[in-house]
């Protein structure tokens, strides 16, 4: 995909996007008459993912010719009815080249666990964005099937890893067992997920020889939006999730104290303003660890409005815990926060998911607080790579911890929340 200057791309779109060409008469906007500088893409209308997904996929597909050919991809995190997006080459930002030069691993046997859905577009993206040297093996894996893919690493001698930070935990485990020396794996790169400092203390534990790159990044988007490595212990000092900004492939606003992407790159389904409605704090000129160049880095925190929150390879939805409320309306309200911890025990991730509820009655409070989450886990649902599964089932994996259940009588309205660590710069 072809990088352009945000005059171009915005002219481009205006002649070949049926979508933004018809949002943006309907809110006045004309880049004849209203866009002259760069300074004036904040006159452009903000697109949401609900509005994208309101339009069917051809409707949303530019007219012109491209540099193919694209794989359809889709945004991760949801169901039922995903939001579908043509990419042909994940490029590689400034500071992705910048490990690359230090990474003292060759690359030659790489083995990629991403879900199945995921992975035709994942494989040609980054085979046309040069992830891959000429004479690498490459073994695509099932995520779902872990015991198989560890002998297959072992087999093989992979040195090069991508996948979620947590599959990443799970193959090491595994590798461990099987006698293969995780001290070959040199190169990872992670993605999938949002990061805790316990993951990545047990990425660092596991692959303690490895240079680790970590991506802030969503599937709808060509390119890593941010990226850091295992060497950014100052970024880490901030907050697991803060990241050094990609300002080759994007532009980055903060609209409501929530972010606003727009992709400098021509493609089939073109991003421009964009609200992915993480709340976001930039800072500039910021000097790191690493010893990548002074530059800006962006802090991620909770998103706003989402109806679901993915961690350690679970998706929890603001629905599946009303319905497993509803057998204790006449204790509760169906306001609540759900806040997803993790923490490391016997060398594993677990997620500790904290409910707090807001009583009805005064008395609630001296209710037995393990009879409640006990009812409430009977009717529990989670999603794991797009198939609802019982939250009572999976304790059995101890992946999991039982649900706490606390009481907070000034909760208004309904949120799921990452980790404390994530959300406490923002407040």
């Amino acid at each position: 995909m072809k990088q352009i200057s945000l005059r171009e791309l915005i002219f481009y779109v205006w002649r070949s996007s049926h979508l933004y060409r018809k949002l943006w008469e309907s809110r006045g906007f004309d880049p004849e008459k209203d866009f002259h500088k760069d300074e004036d893409l904040k006159n452009i209308p903000v697109i949401t993912k609900k509005e994208l997904r309101a339009i069917d996929l051809k409707n949303r597909t530019t007219a012109s010719t491209y540099d193919g050919p694209y794989f359809l991809g889709f945004s991760s995190g949801t169901t039922g009815f995903p939001l579908s997006v043509f990419h042909n080459s994940y490029t590689k930002p400034s500071y992705y080249r910048f490990i690359e030069k230090l990474d003292a691993g060759k690359r030659t046997s790489c083995l990629i666990l991403r879900p199945w859905h995921m992975m035709p577009v994942f494989i040609n993206a980054t085979l046309k964005g040069g992830y891959f040297n000429s004479e690498a093996r490459v073994i695509c894996g099932d995520i779902n099937n872990l015991e198989f893919y560890a002998r297959l690493a072992k087999e093989n001698e992979v040195d090069y890893l991508l996948t979620s930070p947590h599959t990443a935990i799970r193959l090491a485990a595994i590798l461990e067992k099987k006698k293969y020396s995780i001290s070959y794996i040199k190169s990872i790169l992670i993605s999938g997920s949002p990061l805790s400092s316990a993951a990545i203390q047990l990425l660092k534990q596991y692959y303690g020889d490895a240079t680790i790159l970590y991506a802030y990044a969503i599937a709808e988007a060509p390119a890593a939006i941010g990226l850091k490595s295992s060497l950014c212990d100052a970024l880490n000092k901030i907050s697991p999730n803060a990241y050094h900004l990609n300002t080759e492939d994007y532009i980055l606003e903060i609209n409501r104290g929530a972010s606003v992407i727009t992709s400098l790159r021509k493609n089939p389904t073109p991003l421009i303003r964009y609200a992915i409605e993480d709340q976001i704090i930039l800072k500039n000129n910021f000097r790191c660890s690493c010893g990548f160049p002074n530059g800006p880095i962006c802090i991620v925190g909770p998103r706003i409005g989402e109806e679901f929150y993915k961690i350690g390879g679970y998706s929890f939805h603001i629905e599946h815990v009303k319905y497993a409320l509803k057998k204790l309306t006449y204790l509760f309200t169906d306001d609540f926060t759900l806040q997803l911890e993790q923490a490391v025990y016997e060398k594993q991730l677990i997620t500790i998911p904290r409910l707090f509820l807001k009583p009805r009655k005064w008395f609630v409070k001296f209710l037995n607080k393990k009879l409640i989450a006990e009812i409430i886990t009977k009717s529990f649902y989670i999603n794991q790579n797009g198939k609802y599964i019982s939250f009572k089932d999976e304790l059995q994996k101890k992946l999991l911890q039982p649900l706490e259940i606390n009481f907070n009588s000034t909760i208004k309205g309904r949120r799921i929340l990452p980790a404390s660590e994530t959300v406490k710069p923002f407040y």
